[in-house]
């Protein structure tokens, strides 16, 4: 029952929905009830009454979370004139609904459960989730073309060696592509068994090319290398980066001669190639570390559920942050959580789960 709104007169104080546009990561979310009372004073319909009684519950709540209230006036169907309202109370009234009224010759009673925050006006926007990626399985694409000069070629097995040596230790393995046969001189992957299932995965693609750069003076010789990132949960895409730079290789002047790059230091060309490489790797998996996300939601046989659990920083009591079909508010709490998962409880009033947008839902701190 939508018929109230309440405005207060004689100090600053409204309570009115939260918009949809998303900001901060916490909420201190409360569901409470209250029971208003109205005295029978004279002979009123009982509209009259049940706004009196629901201005007492009002009162009640406003009590409890310590706000002073003067004089106020009721707004009935006011929820175009909320949205206008401006206020620096501390309450933050996201819903409400009279469960319940009654009356006798003496009072008219009004039972009024609220879903309220304190605090400053601020939506909220989905904290981040940490990614576990101790042990994560990498797989990785080596590529060359085939004009790179035939002894700047990086090596598969050194690259694998530095990135298993990297803090995070991540499961590596190699394996000769059947391609590399073709116009590519060097065409690896390093890859998971095929028979193991992992929730996580980072594909690393790296590809390297050799372009030349003539100037009067010189011809240069040089690796143009790109790395292609990207981090999946099975088969959904959570982060994906690109690096691109270039190394200089070689470099001949108009007679054909050779000076400062050459075939003499390739290794220490070499090692800044795999430094780079290396280095980018661990840019992109500390990322990882705290990545935003706004995961989507399963109804599965009648309960709701979160694809994300305790190994990604999931909290029991935390808050998912979604909207109805009707784009109302809708707020839901963790009441169970394993490791990869968690299954939730609304807090808002919802009489059919359906009505419940499962895409790209918020997660803030819990209670």
């Amino acid at each position: 029952m939508n018929r109230f709104f309440l405005i207060c007169t004689g100090y600053v104080l409204a309570i009115f929905v939260l918009s949809s546009q998303l900001h901060a990561s916490n909420l201190d979310l409360r569901r409470e009830t209250f029971n208003g009372i109205a005295p029978i004073t004279a002979n009123l319909d009982n509209a009259t009454y049940s706004s009196r009684a629901f201005n007492d519950a009002v009162r009640q709540l406003m009590s409890q979370a310590g706000v002073k209230i003067g004089s106020f006036t009721l707004v009935e169907n006011g929820r175009v004139l909320i949205d206008q309202i401006q206020s620096n109370s501390n309450i933050i009234v996201h819903e409400y609904q009279i469960v319940d009224e009654s009356r006798d010759d003496k009072v008219y009673k009004v039972k009024v459960d609220f879903l309220y925050s304190e605090g400053t006006q601020k939506a909220q926007s989905s904290r981040c989730l940490k990614i576990p990626t101790y042990n994560i399985e990498t797989n990785l694409t080596l590529q060359s073309d085939s004009n790179v000069l035939p002894w700047a070629h990086l090596s598969a097995t050194e690259i694998s060696d530095q990135v298993s040596d990297l803090s995070f230790s991540p499961k590596v393995r190699i394996f000769a592509n059947s391609s590399h046969t073709r116009q590519t001189h060097d065409l690896y992957t390093l890859t998971k068994k095929q028979s193991e299932v992992a929730n996580y995965s980072v594909n690393v693609k790296i590809k390297y090319k050799q372009a030349l750069v003539k100037s009067i003076l010189s011809n240069n010789h040089l690796i143009a290398l790109t790395v292609d990132i990207e981090t999946y949960k099975f088969d959904e895409l959570l982060l994906n980066d690109t690096y691109q730079n270039e190394f200089l290789v070689d470099r001949k002047a108009v007679g054909k001669i050779s000076f400062s790059k050459s075939r003499n230091n390739w290794d220490q060309t070499k090692a800044a190639l795999y430094s780079a490489i290396t280095a980018f790797i661990s840019q992109h998996v500390d990322t990882l570390e705290c990545l935003k996300i706004a995961p989507n939601l399963e109804l599965t046989n009648g309960r709701i559920k979160l694809s994300y659990g305790s190994e990604e920083g999931i909290k029991l009591h935390d808050l998912i942050v979604t909207q109805n079909d009707t784009g109302q508010q809708i707020f839901l709490k963790v009441t169970q959580a394993s490791r990869n998962e968690a299954f939730l409880t609304p807090l808002s009033n919802v009489e059919n789960l359906s009505s419940i947008n499962l895409k790209n839902v918020a997660i803030l701190n819990g209670i």
